[in-house]
């Protein structure tokens, strides 16, 4: 088989209209050279235009693990984008948006498409998956006080009483200089309810409650 001549013929049935035709021809071509991925991307949007959203899913799929594996994280982005044009309730592929996002650098972003799959996982009742993501976005942002809520919820949720206490203490470490007393009051009680052995919070209690003016 001659390679430019059909991407000669596959284009002339594109230009026609013939998209089906023109589909068959860059198969062929495409069985001969499997590692072609602007072809395959070609391929994946005459789908689209076709209709095939599945065919045109699992096209633009194999070509972004193909550069996910060569490190060509920017590329492998946008084909996901695409994906997620088509079919925005794709976990899997959220998940690799995430994870891609975090490879990068790109924290901001990363964090966004992590509350995206965390919403997903929620609505699905998959506990242990969301409890993953969670540890995922406080591992990005430790300091962010909502997302170690969050966090210690999801321990809750799996039955880990201990190791959301434990997220409840940190985040009263971080919360004594900027947050409000009833914050605190409410983190204290909520810890100490689980911990009362903890004299040292039981003093921090008494004080906030003094500062408060609420003597009973």
């Amino acid at each position: 088989l001659n390679k430019d001549k059909l991407l000669e013929q596959a284009k002339t049935y594109a230009d026609q209209g013939k998209l089906d035709r023109a589909v068959q021809e860059y198969l062929k071509i495409l069985q001969m050279d499997p590692k072609d991925l602007r072809l395959k991307l070609r391929v994946a949007e005459l789908y689209v235009k076709l209709k095939k959203t599945t065919d045109a899913i699992q096209t633009y799929q194999e070509v972004a693990n193909s550069y996910c594996d060569d490190a060509f994280y920017l590329k492998a982005v946008t084909v996901y984008k695409n994906i997620l044009r088509l079919n925005p309730s794709l976990l899997d592929v959220n998940r690799k948006l995430a994870d891609l996002y975090e490879k990068m650098g790109l924290t901001t972003d990363a964090i966004h498409q992590y509350q995206i799959v965390a919403n997903m996982l929620e609505q699905k009742s998959m506990d242990d998956d969301l409890l993953e993501v969670r540890k995922q976005i406080v591992a990005i942002a430790p300091d962010t006080s909502v997302h170690r809520v969050r966090l210690a919820e999801a321990y809750q949720i799996c039955g880990k009483e201990d190791e959301a206490i434990s997220e409840y203490e940190i985040l009263v470490k971080q919360m004594e200089n900027s947050g409000t007393p009833e914050q605190l009051i409410e983190l204290y009680e909520k810890i100490l309810a689980h911990r009362p052995d903890n004299l040292e919070m039981v003093r921090s209690l008494c004080t906030t409650y003094v500062k408060l003016g609420d003597w009973k």
